[in-house]
């Protein structure tokens, strides 16, 4: 089989990867008529609330293997706002 050179197998890698780069760094635009000061511009993802979620869950276990009581109240508070 033949073997591949570096300089032929480099340049498809680079295109591979500056593709990839400005495929995920891609800004969406904004809604038309929405402004930069607009209170509801930004909406999380259903990722970044369970990220947040898992936080809290994992706080209030290390609260409740700590004791602290008002802590543990404070992330189940939490955790209810996040399911809402």
């Amino acid at each position: 089989m033949r073997e591949l050179r570096r300089d032929a197998i480099m340049p498809p890698i680079v295109l591979i990867a500056w593709l990839v780069c400005t495929a995920c760094g891609r800004q969406s635009t904004p809604a038309a008529g929405s402004g930069a000061g607009s209170a509801d511009a930004y909406v999380p993802g259903l990722g970044e609330m369970m990220s947040l979620q898992q936080m809290r869950h994992v706080k209030l276990w290390f609260a409740g293997q700590a004791e602290n009581w008002d802590l543990a109240a404070y992330e189940v508070d939490e955790l209810g706002e996040g399911f809402d």
